[in-house]
């Protein structure tokens, strides 16, 4: 919900700062402002939320049980699947506005709400370059959870073959 919360915040404010990106290079039609803007740049949403990228790229809508969430959820997929008030059977990576999922090391603004280093989020304002690949710690710390659920699921396998085995009959 947080993430969803934090999403439309940052897409209600990133549609106003590309409006005037769009209106500084005499592209805006001001009476349509929120269409011409979008038709002239993309807008790239950035998450690291899995469950909420997930939800916004799937071909339909699921069921979510939270009022105040499904609206706000239903406003976002509404900007990813309409194109001129029409909806469309892909997501236009292209062009428009769509989610893109990203590791969570790679979150230039994750310093400004936790205690952590912030040389990536200067980095980026120094240079103008995001740099989105994982960390070499996230990459190891994957990977180990990737081997944590494999064996977790052969040892589950394993014993659920051993219980089947304890109920079948002797041969006679």
């Amino acid at each position: 919900m947080a993430e969803t919360f934090a999403m439309t915040k940052g897409t209600e404010a990133g549609t106003r700062i590309r409006a005037a990106i769009v209106d500084a290079k005499g592209q805006l039609d001001i009476r349509n402002w929120e269409d011409s803007a979008a038709n002239a740049l993309g807008h790239i949403w950035f998450t690291d939320c899995d469950s909420l990228y997930e939800h916004l790229v799937s071909t339909r809508m699921n069921q979510i049980e939270n009022k105040r969430l499904r609206i706000d959820m239903s406003a976002l997929r509404q900007q990813i699947w309409e194109r001129g008030g029409e909806r469309t059977e892909t997501i236009d990576f292209l062009t428009g506005d769509y989610p893109r999922w990203i590791d969570t090391s790679a979150m230039i603004a994750d310093p400004l709400t936790k205690v952590m280093n912030a040389d990536r989020m200067t980095k980026t304002f120094e240079t103008g370059i995001f740099d989105m690949t994982p960390t070499e710690e996230s990459l190891r710390i994957k990977a180990r959870n990737r081997e944590c659920r494999g064996a977790l699921r052969k040892k589950t396998k394993n014993k659920k073959n051993t219980s089947a085995e304890e109920f079948e009959e002797p041969d006679s």
